[in-house]
């Protein structure tokens, strides 16, 4: 029987830029009112010509736009890139080989063999430590962001991708419902997380899992009466189809903050070890709820595969040796916590270059605006032959902060039109959109919704600087089929590259 069922629609508003007056921000605010006066001076003064070329200068400056950002903002971008460039820390080299190894013992005296050198991380990443805490014999990847009381802690859950453009439309949308109740328990009063993040990542696909099928099968599939030409012929097509397959990796971050959870914390010991192991819990805890939202948690990353993750992120040849270390057994399988980070980067102002591969990060900078059923992402999810990794990262709102948030956007909407109508602006469709978006969200927080502040990245990977340009240009293109723009974080690569890996990072 066909499915009938009508799928639900989701809708998206468009980006609210908002400002202290008429969609200005309070800094071009300031630099028009001092623009005015320094024009305003030399006009009393007689300089008509300066001042003309004064205004001709500065209205464009505080009121332009470049790539969707306000003119002023770029200074700031191109500032911290300049300094970078010019002081050499946008080039990073670990020279972990130069420092050697040394040899070690255990608190009994037996040797525990050579130790590696304690890594070295690139600008922007100093704070990040990947530690351990033992949990049913077994040992969770905590990753320290931060240092201090300042610190928050992230576990990585690995989840199960299943065939969802396969599922009937009711289904679908149940699971969507679902994972909409999963993310509304982390908005209530005293949770302790801060961020939750989801990152598919596409890697390639050397074909283990179908050799390692074939091997297991072999006695039986020769013993029985298939022909032998038969058999040929699929070892021949999974030999030949395996270099170009894409495998898709789910991961999911859970970030928090101890001091959020105080009285929780303090009975665990209320130190590092008591807060890796609340992260481990509360981890735990919301698997659990996605477990009922028909999400698939096959379990927290330990160390080393957590170390594997980001370090295959950093360097994606890598993942053949790792996989033929992971064949010797479990203990072989992953990377080193030390080795996790990357041995040589070089950040540019439209791409970040790292020990095998260049990547591209670009910002989602605007999300469907008609609405769309459950399967809207399959364009960018499913059907991309390119390495890359889509990931959204969301901040849970306590309900009487978006409360107040909804109130006064919709104050500020109503006067900024006021001001508009007075001095003869029309309503533009943009602006009125943006104003029933913000009354849909009183609405939805009236009706006891949770309300999530978030956004998306995609960062392409390719082994050159020319397969990196047609890659990206494949991802946008088909980004723009899912109804998505993507905007390259210019000047910031290596910290958009970041917000990427399953660090919960991406939100100031």
């Amino acid at each position: 029987m066909s499915d009938t069922s009508t799928p639900a629609g989701y809708t998206f508003g468009p980006l609210e830029r908002r400002g202290l007056l008429l969609g200005l921000s309070a800094v071009q605010v300031a630099a028009a009112l001092v623009a005015a006066i320094v024009a305003i001076v030399l006009l009393v003064r007689g300089a008509v010509g300066p001042a003309v070329l004064w205004a001709l200068v500065a209205v464009p400056v505080t009121v332009g736009r470049i790539s969707g950002r306000p003119l002023m903002g770029w200074l700031p971008v191109v500032g911290r890139f300049g300094r970078r460039r010019s002081t050499g820390r946008g080039r990073h080299r670990a020279r972990r080989a130069q420092q050697g190894m040394t040899t070690g013992a255990d608190p009994t005296g037996t040797s525990v063999g050579p130790q590696l050198p304690p890594p070295v991380l690139p600008e922007g990443l100093e704070d990040l430590e990947l530690l351990g805490v033992a949990l049913d014999g077994q040992e969770v990847a905590v990753v320290r962001d931060g240092r201090g009381r300042q610190a928050q802690y992230v576990v990585i859950l690995r989840g199960q991708p299943d065939s969802w453009s396969l599922l009937d439309v009711a289904e679908q949308d149940r699971r969507i419902a679902g994972w909409g109740d999963a993310l509304a328990t982390l908005a209530r009063q005293g949770s302790p997380v801060t961020r939750v993040q989801w990152t598919e990542r596409t890697v390639p696909d050397e074909g283990e899992a179908h050799a390692a099928y074939m091997a297991e099968a072999m006695v039986d599939m020769t013993a029985s009466t298939l022909p032998a030409a038969v058999i040929d012929s699929y070892l021949g097509l999974n030999a030949h189809g395996a270099a170009p397959a894409r495998a898709h990796d789910l991961l999911l971050a859970v970030r928090i903050d101890p001091r959020r959870a105080r009285n929780r914390w303090k009975q665990l010991g209320g130190d590092e070890p008591a807060a890796c192991e609340l992260a481990v819990d509360v981890a735990t805890e919301w698997a659990a709820e996605l477990a009922r939202a028909g999400v698939t948690i096959i379990g927290a990353l330990s160390p080393r595969a957590a170390a594997a993750v980001i370090r295959l992120a950093y360097d994606p040849e890598a993942r053949t040796a790792a996989a033929v270390a992971a064949a010797h057994g479990p203990e072989a399988a992953g990377v080193a916590v030390e080795g996790a980070w990357p041995t040589a980067a070089d950040d540019g102002w439209d791409s970040y270059r790292t020990d095998s591969a260049w990547h591209r990060t670009l910002w989602i900078e605007e999300w469907p605006r008609l609405a769309v059923d459950a399967r809207w992402l399959g364009q960018l999810l499913l059907r991309s032959p390119e390495e890359r990794a889509v990931s959204m990262v969301m901040e849970p709102v306590p309900e009487h902060k978006a409360v107040r948030a909804a109130e006064m956007a919709r104050v500020a909407d109503a006067t900024d039109e006021e001001i508009r109508q007075r001095r003869g602006f029309l309503p533009t469709a943009r602006r009125k959109a943006q104003a029933a978006n913000v009354v849909r969200r009183e609405e939805e927080l009236a009706a006891g919704h949770a309300e999530m502040r978030f956004s998306g990245y995609v960062t392409i990977s390719a082994s050159s600087a020319e397969g990196l340009e047609e890659a990206a240009t494949s991802v946008i293109n088909r980004a723009a089929r899912a109804r998505l723009r993507l905007a390259p974080c210019w000047g910031e690569q290596a910290e958009a590259f970041s917000y990427t890996l399953p660090l919960g990072r991406g939100l100031d």
